[in-house]
């Protein structure tokens, strides 16, 4: 079934793209084996994660490659474990860490075993031992928001999410944590308290904070990235009254819950794997980030704040705001956001400008199609009765988008994936999944 507009892809096609796409990736690998990003202002930096992305792709391409983007990996690994981001490696360590471990141990499990298991241990210390978030990933990460004003601001972000979870949850799987281990029980507790549905999501301090911010969980069955971006401040819930303002799931973050789930060996008839799916099921597109748009747009109250002596997202490295804030003005950020002043914190906002609904499309698609291919769907019959042979449909759109040169360049920035290097291993790490199912 061919999507929308555009034609169906066959064997040959998608061989030829995943060709192409594999030789942009080789002429762009650098003499240490790695790739670079260029997360703030000057030249890029080898990058830990898009070496681990391009890496994978190439496994069953070029080994060659493959091997000498691991052995480059395992010489960046930090004594706590962790890898990073940056020349300082202290940024995005948790999905770098995920990623990177997953590349050393597609590469080699028993040579890197050593670094394998730092990384667990990492992940194991960094997981949120008690309150809401507890058994997140990804609480304290450290992230570049530049201005055109402080090209490389970093903030510092409070609590855990869905996204971090889930590149743990590839590190933890790959490494062969035993599905008895209390990691994954405590990381589908945390997807728990972020699943969009009182049938999963019934623990009271959850319903008694969402309430408390005046919002509530709308029943769609998805997935938040994070309870945080539910907070009003005092001001804000007085404005709304008693009323409660139903959440709206997103595509990204539904599919990296059910990543997780699956991951930690929930089976595919449990409530949570189907209700994630009945989600897919009722929103599916491969065109755009399914319900990225009408999440941002129905509510910009769906911003992160924090009450006052909450961690929030801090600036930590700009030489005019060390450790305070930003100017008491809304600044534009080169990726798509705008920072708000909060007094000692900053607000991050997502830009209405450009397309939303593009904003993390590869990552999107990546995740959809590994998580099908796990359930071994072949068809997927969306809610309005229709059958979508969606391999073929999403192969059509990567096709569609990819450029003259081999590559993929996502128009929207938000998620960084505008970056051809980011672009192109997520979109050769799709193909891969989908070229045996033709």
């Amino acid at each position: 079934m061919a999507l929308d507009g555009v034609n169906s892809v066959g064997s040959a096609a998608i061989l030829e793209m995943r060709k192409r796409a594999g030789d942009w990736l080789l002429r762009h690998q650098g003499s240490s084996g790695a790739w670079g990003l260029r997360l703030k202002a000057g030249g890029p930096d080898p990058s830990v994660f898009i070496t681990s992305l391009s890496g994978l792709a190439l496994l069953n391409i070029d080994r060659a490659a493959a091997e000498r983007a691991a052995e480059w990996l395992a010489g960046e690994q930090l004594e706590n474990g962790a890898f990073g981001e940056g020349d300082s490696r202290r940024l995005y360590r948790p999905a770098a860490t995920g990623m990177g471990t997953w590349l050393l141990c597609a590469v080699d499990r028993e040579r890197y075993a050593a670094q394998i298991a730092k990384a667990v241990d990492y992940f194991r210390g960094c997981q949120e031992k008690e309150g809401m978030h507890r058994g997140g990933i990804g609480a304290g990460r450290t992230g570049v928001f530049g201005t055109p004003g402080h090209p490389n601001r970093e903030v510092t972000m409070g609590g855990p999410s869905i996204t971090d979870t889930m590149f743990a949850t590839a590190a933890l799987r790959h490494a062969g944590v035993a599905p008895s281990d209390p990691l994954w029980r405590e990381m589908v507790e945390y997807v728990h308290c972020c699943h969009n549905t009182p049938l999963i999501n019934n623990r009271p301090d959850v319903q008694e904070y969402l309430a408390d911010n005046r919002f509530c969980l709308s029943g769609d069955g998805g997935i938040l990235v994070t309870l945080d971006r539910y907070r009003r401040p005092p001001e804000a819930r007085e404005a709304v009254g008693q009323n409660l303002t139903p959440i709206i799931s997103t595509g990204l973050a539904t599919l990296q819950g059910m990543f997780i789930y699956l991951g930690a060996g929930l089976s595919h008839s449990s409530p949570e794997v189907t209700t994630t799916l009945d989600w897919l099921r009722q929103y599916y597109t491969v065109s755009e980030h399914a319900q990225y748009a009408d999440a941002l747009n129905f509510d910009f109250d769906q911003s992160p704040r924090w009450p006052k002596g909450h961690p929030g997202m801090t600036v930590t490295d700009d030489p005019d705001t060390q450790g305070s804030s930003v100017p008491a003005t809304r600044l534009k950020s080169s990726r798509g956001f705008r920072f708000v002043d909060r007094g000692d914190t900053v607000e991050i906002v997502p830009d209405r400008h450009g397309d939303p609904s593009q904003a993390g499309l590869y990552l999107y698609l990546w995740l959809m199609a590994e998580c099908l291919n796990e359930l071994e769907i072949k068809t997927l019959l969306t809610a309005d009765g229709r059958e979508h042979f969606w391999v073929n449909e999403m192969a059509s759109h990567l096709r569609s988008l990819q450029r003259p040169d081999g590559s993929w360049s996502n128009s929207n920035p938000q998620f960084m994936d505008n970056d051809p290097a980011l672009g192109t291993s997520l979109v050769l790490n799709s193909l891969n999944v989908l070229v045996p199912r033709f």
